[in-house]
């Protein structure tokens, strides 16, 4: 791939940059890289490794050991001071390959990186430091009156590269920047880094500032380094196909359910952890060191054995890695060979694994006008499962906001007494099987689905973990937004708040200054707590409302989405 950058003195509409790129990828095609807030510009993995050699003094093999040691997960709540926020999507995500795919394919990329930099200002409290360098997140930084630090790298498409750049460049002349970073450690009692994934690219950074800080250690919100290389992925749900295979003689004359559970054993999750959780019928198929032919073979294997096993039609194929709702195939017959070696091939070239599951048809409620999809969402934060559940709004399979649901208002949304508690205690069992096994998990997200899948199965509603996010994920918007609302509130110091956020994409005149203007109008005349936590114009923006009725809040949410759309302000 062969990147170039010029010069224009036309600024971009989008960014206002007054750079442009190109990409030139193997096949000798050449792509403008356009609206992006951040350049194309991506570590290759050898120079990774030099990095780290150079920065650390270590193979990038020793890096796992060593950042367990100087790297440490917050222990509790109560050890949370002072953060520096160095919110940023990561490499191990691929989403730099899913926005290029998206400029090939003539689709409108998503920019995950720039909006994850921008929305996780909003995350900061007051006397904490926000890190960042995008037009956004100068923005968001100024607006809510923080402390910060801007990069002003912008090139690099992953935020930890470009710290590694800037790293790099500290050893000869000294950064500002870097500067102030080391100087803002050093000065702050058990500073926690705020992270989205701690990627070995974060760690390696990681370790150098705290190395150049002259600390034992950095605390951080992040999970450790061996959760997130091991841990933050599709695949611990469901057995390799490989091992699937073998059952063939385990399972004769048993009835789905009996295979279901027989098939769970071997999960990775359940092999490795001894972590009990209600599964959905799905198979890993398996890159590394794979060929393609191998790859597309598992593929038509693990169709087969959804069909002839569970008598399923229709099927969902996934990558492991990605998130946000990426690399997402719905509704595909399985017994399309054809179809299924096209998915396949196109998979491969990403080098992750892959899940085939089947395709969920989910329960539903209408509530205020709008269709829900029952697909909870529980979670674990600062090392303990958090109060309550999420139940997400979904526009295809791309994620678009929560709503903060408890034991009561649950059932209201047909999320049953019985899927509640299976919830709760999945989400108590994962936390412990982690702590037996000397795992350090500060912060995780289990997404069920609660629905039908057909077969032999006929139509029983079945409950199954469909989507481990075992690193930060998009409700702790909402739960921090909830945090933020106690505090300014007037109901909140007699009765308990519920609360909502929507994801919206946002006009190019949608600026944060604007949304928060509007969420302050419609708060007054609502009677509703409404704030806005992010509006980075025409890629994403997230709303939120807060109240002690769950139909007000989505009643809020509703108007203030019809307002932004009235006023031109959403895309």
């Amino acid at each position: 791939m062969i990147v170039k950058k010029t010069t224009s003195s036309n600024l971009d509409l989008a960014t206002q940059s007054s750079y442009s790129w190109s990409i030139t990828d193997k096949n000798n095609n050449k792509y403008d890289w356009k609206g992006f807030y951040t350049g194309p510009l991506v570590l290759e993995e050898t120079k990774v490794d030099r990095l780290c050699q150079k920065l650390l003094a270590i193979p990038r093999s020793s890096l796992l050991d060593v950042a367990s040691k100087e790297l440490r997960p917050v222990p509790s709540l109560n050890s949370v001071g002072t953060s520096i926020i160095l919110h940023s999507t990561t490499p191990s995500l691929k989403t730099f390959d899913g926005d290029f795919d998206k400029i090939k394919k003539g689709i409108t990329p998503s920019d995950y990186t720039s909006y994850k930099e921008g929305r996780a200002v909003y995350l900061a409290q007051k006397g904490d430091l926000a890190v960042g360098r995008i037009q956004p997140w100068q923005t968001a930084v100024k607006l809510f009156e923080l402390s910060s630090i801007d990069l002003q790298n912008t090139s690099y498409y992953y935020l930890s590269h470009a710290l590694l750049a800037l790293a790099e460049k500290h050893l000869e002349t000294p950064n500002p920047a870097i500067t102030k970073l080391i100087q803002f450690i050093q000065n702050t009692d058990q500073p926690v880094i705020r992270l989205y994934s701690l990627e070995e690219e974060m760690q390696i950074f990681l370790v150098w500032l705290k190395r150049m800080a002259g600390l034992d250690y950095l605390l951080m919100d992040a999970n450790s380094p061996e959760v997130a290389r091991d841990w933050n992925r599709k695949s611990i749900l469901f057995p390799t196909v490989e091992l699937a295979e073998k059952l063939n003689d385990t399972i004769q004359n048993c009835t789905p359910y009996q295979i279901l559970a027989e098939e769970s054993k071997y999960a990775l999750l359940r092999q490795q952890l001894n972590c009990h959780f209600p599964v959905l019928p799905g198979y890993t198929i398996c890159r590394t060191q794979k060929s393609l032919a191998e790859f597309i073979q598992q593929t038509h294997s693990a169709a087969k054995m959804l069909q002839k096993r569970y008598g399923l039609s229709k099927g969902c194929l996934k990558a492991s890695d990605s998130g946000d709702g990426a690399r997402i195939t719905p509704n595909i017959k399985l017994d399309n060979i054809e179809r299924l070696t096209d998915l396949a091939t196109n998979a491969y070239q990403y080098g992750d694994d892959y899940i085939l599951e089947p395709h969920i048809t989910y329960s539903q409620i209408k509530y205020n006008n709008e269709l829900l999809k029952t697909s909870p969402s529980a979670h674990i934060r600062w090392g303990e499962v958090a109060p309550g559940l999420t139940l997400q709004f979904t526009e295809g399979t791309s994620w678009k906001g929560n709503l903060y649901l408890d034991e009561q208002t649950a059932k209201d949304f047909n999320i049953t007494e019985e899927h509640y508690q299976i919830v709760r205690k999945t989400m108590n069992h994962l936390l412990a099987a982690f702590k037996a096994n000397n795992l350090g998990l500060t912060i995780a997200g289990l997404d069920f689905a609660i629905g039908q899948i057909g077969g032999f199965f006929g139509n029983d509603i079945l409950i199954g973990v469909q989507d481990p996010n075992i690193s930060f994920n998009g409700a702790e918007c909402l739960r921090v937004f909830l945090e933020k609302a106690y505090q300014t509130s007037p109901q909140s110091s007699t009765t308990k708040l519920y609360g909502a956020t929507r994801v919206f994409k946002p006009s190019q005149t949608c600026t944060l200054p604007v949304l928060h203007d509007l969420a302050k109008i419609i708060s007054q005349i609502s009677n509703c707590h409404i704030e806005a936590i992010a509006a980075i114009p025409q890629r994403w923006g997230m709303i939120a409302a807060a109240h002690e009725d769950t139909k007000v809040v989505m009643e809020a949410i509703q108007y203030m989405s019809d307002t932004l759309n009235q006023k031109g302000l959403m895309e």
